[in-house]
């Protein structure tokens, strides 16, 4: 027996009005039969997963709707796969695929501020992006401040510290994420030590978006979820981590050159026929927001794909 739709959230209920809004402007049979195959999904959601993804791709619909595209749902496609959109306007023509990526529960659901008395770390003199996890006994702030000091005036990139208490057990530690524009170190929040872990989950998603590529037409991943702060974790996960690299001549002024390592999803020719990649944060109350867009070279740069999706 095929299990109850869950009960409409104020989101959906939104999104399904707006949706069934936009299907009486439009005469296209093509175009509105799939919108309304949408409008059903929010509608018979069994869970509040399928919801929530079927959320996610509603308000995509939306935003390409509302810059003046057309949009197709669920589009077989030559290669006998289905992409999640197709969208076409009179300057650009593409496929879209989404997918719903969710940043782990104790991150999400917490708002967490570096104390001031780790400010301190930020005097360091070296230009570099560092992530911090500190000691949650206060006692412990000025030996960790005074240790995490003398790690960062000798590390590189990449390089991590554990900071143990008086019984050898470890309770915080520093991580040099990435190079960054300045002289002085500047703190995020987290040591980044199940970054392998989040980038997987992301790359996951990527792969199984890739592998629903159209063939006859230029392909577009959006990945939706998460907030501003995940910025960094959805561009490394595309690019690959900071390294530092040997083998290329250091900028001027620069002892060490730097650039990205082999774990990316576009790191090499890995998944060549992918050139461009979007993110957007997600609100359970609002939808949608902010959209970064990446493309893998400056050759595949589109200012009409840009424009479409509004990044």
């Amino acid at each position: 027996m095929r299990p109850a739709a869950v009960p409409p959230d104020s989101l959906s209920e939104r999104l399904r009005d707006d949706l069934l809004a936009r299907i009486v402007e439009r005469s296209e049979s093509v175009q509105t039969k799939g919108l309304r195959r949408l409008v059903a999904l929010l509608d018979g959601a069994d869970g509040p997963e399928r919801r929530r993804s079927a959320a996610c791709e509603a308000a995509i619909a939306l935003r390409l709707l509302g810059r003046g595209a057309k949009v197709h749902f669920e589009v077989p496609t030559t290669a006998g796969r289905t992409a999640d959109f197709i969208v076409r306007n009179p300057r650009v023509h593409f496929a879209l695929h989404v997918k719903r990526w969710t940043p782990p529960r104790e991150r999400a659901s917490a708002t967490v501020r570096v104390p001031g008395a780790m400010r301190a770390l930020e005097h360091v003199r070296r230009p570099y992006l560092v992530g911090i996890r500190w000691p949650t006994v206060p006692q412990l702030f000025d030996p960790f401040v005074m240790d995490g000091a003398h790690f960062l005036n000798q590390a590189s990139v990449g390089d991590e510290w554990v900071f143990r208490d008086a019984d050898d057990v470890p309770a915080g530690g520093l991580r040099v994420l990435a190079p960054w524009p300045g002289d002085r170190v500047v703190l995020t929040v987290g040591l980044d030590a199940t970054l392998e872990d989040e980038m997987s989950r992301v790359q996951r998603l990527l792969r199984k978006a890739h592998g629903q590529f159209a063939n006859e037409l230029p392909n577009v991943i959006v990945v939706v979820g998460g907030a501003r702060e995940d910025e960094r974790l959805i561009d490394t996960s595309i690019f690959g981590q900071h390294v530092e690299r040997w083998d290329l001549f250091p900028p001027r002024g620069h002892r060490v050159a730097h650039g990205r390592g082999d774990d990316g999803f576009w790191s090499g020719e890995r998944y060549a026929q992918s050139r461009a990649i979007a993110w957007c944060t997600w609100s359970e109350t609002k939808g949608i927001g902010l959209t970064r867009l990446w493309f893998r070279t400056r050759n595949d740069a589109d200012g009409e794909i840009r424009a479409a999706l509004g990044a």
